[in-house]
């Protein structure tokens, strides 16, 4: 984290605390930023105090995968999971103390304009995700091992 004023950036948690950290959210009033890890899933942390709280996810629900993240405008969030076999856009519904995951909405599932969903954003013109990435043609190698389909950029409705 680079602090106001400070020219180094400071370290928030222990090395190695996250596998693969992707999509960041941070909370309306700037205390909190919500974390999501590939292999871990959503993470709460505390800005003042750098305190990393794993969200209590409920049974049965897969938070796991999720590449993008953002605050939608009510409080609620946008999520792409393409680490899974089937790609998701997921609508996530937290408590409001970002301790609990209370509620997963599928919002686009086997959709080809979703299809390799990466990075989202929502603001005040809409919601986007970029819909296909192409990083699911490419594999150990950077020669895609499968053919390449155009990338797109998404706007979804969400009503």
């Amino acid at each position: 984290m680079l602090r106001p004023g400070a020219h180094a950036l400071t370290r928030l948690g222990a090395p190695k605390l996250f596998k693969s950290p992707q999509g960041m959210a941070v909370s309306a009033d700037g205390k909190s930023l919500l974390v999501v890890d590939y292999a871990l899933g959503p993470t709460r942390l505390d800005l003042a105090t750098a305190t990393f709280t794993p969200l209590k996810i409920p049974d049965g629900i897969n938070v796991k995968g999720i590449d993008g993240l953002a605050r939608l405008p009510d409080g609620r969030f946008l999520a792409s999971q393409n680490g899974t076999k089937e790609p998701h856009i997921l609508r996530l519904t937290v408590s409001p103390d970002w301790s609990q995951l209370l509620s997963v909405e599928v919002i686009a599932a086997d959709d080809p304009a979703v299809a390799d969903p990466s990075l989202v954003l929502a603001d005040n013109s809409g919601v986007y995700v970029v819909g296909v990435s192409q990083w699911g043609s490419f594999g150990e190698t950077q020669t895609p091992t499968k053919p390449l389909q155009p990338w797109r950029i998404v706007k979804l409705d969400l009503k």
